[in-house]
């Protein structure tokens, strides 16, 4: 074998080594980039189930109030099942809530403090009809007036910012997955 033959070899392993190499790492890439694009997608879905259950606890907390001023001062089963569908609706989305797996330490601490501020409203529920029973409704209606009306604005105050974290972070999640499927298409 004469010597330059055998740096033609020593070349053209190599040159395929190094193809073999950019090859695999192109690969890589691409795998990365979409469980990134993955991840990303994900992230995403928590956010609009997060936005979605968020719009469910603001709407029971309206039909609640409404319905426990109805049931106190007319009564009626009416009322009561209204009273009972939203208390059922508002623990059924917070419970949601809690059990979605969130990345956010931030939206994690939001859900807790929604979840402080319904147990607030729900225990304020309870002693209205309470209050009823005892001392009769203006009684009642005068705590939901001084403590209800607040203690439901707060509730829906703390929805309203758990919606808002998530709402941002759908808006980033959005710029990142455009900026990788861009990477992708340039390099794929």
């Amino acid at each position: 074998m004469d010597r330059n033959s055998l740096e033609d070899s020593k070349l053209v392993k190599a040159a395929a080594g190094a193809a073999a190499l950019l090859i695999c790492a192109g690969i890589g890439l691409r795998l990365a980039f979409n469980r990134s694009l993955t991840e990303v997608r994900d992230s995403l879905a928590r956010s609009f189930v997060v936005v979605e259950h968020v719009d469910g606890i603001v709407d029971d907390l309206d039909r609640l109030s409404i319905d426990q001023r109805a049931l106190l001062s007319i009564g009626g089963d009416r009322f009561s099942e209204g009273v009972a569908e939203s208390v059922t609706g508002i623990i059924a989305h917070v419970d949601a809530l809690q059990q979605l797996r969130l990345r956010d330490p931030a939206m994690k601490r939001q859900i807790g403090r929604i979840s402080q501020s319904v147990d607030w409203v729900l225990d304020l529920v309870g002693k209205s009809n309470d209050l009823q029973e005892l001392f009769g409704v203006p009684v009642a209606l005068a705590l939901l007036d001084t403590e209800g009306d607040s203690s439901i604005l707060a509730a829906k105050s703390e929805a309203m910012r758990l919606k808002n974290q998530a709402t941002d972070q759908l808006l980033y999640g959005i710029g990142e997955q455009r900026e990788l499927r861009s990477v992708l298409e340039v390099l794929f």
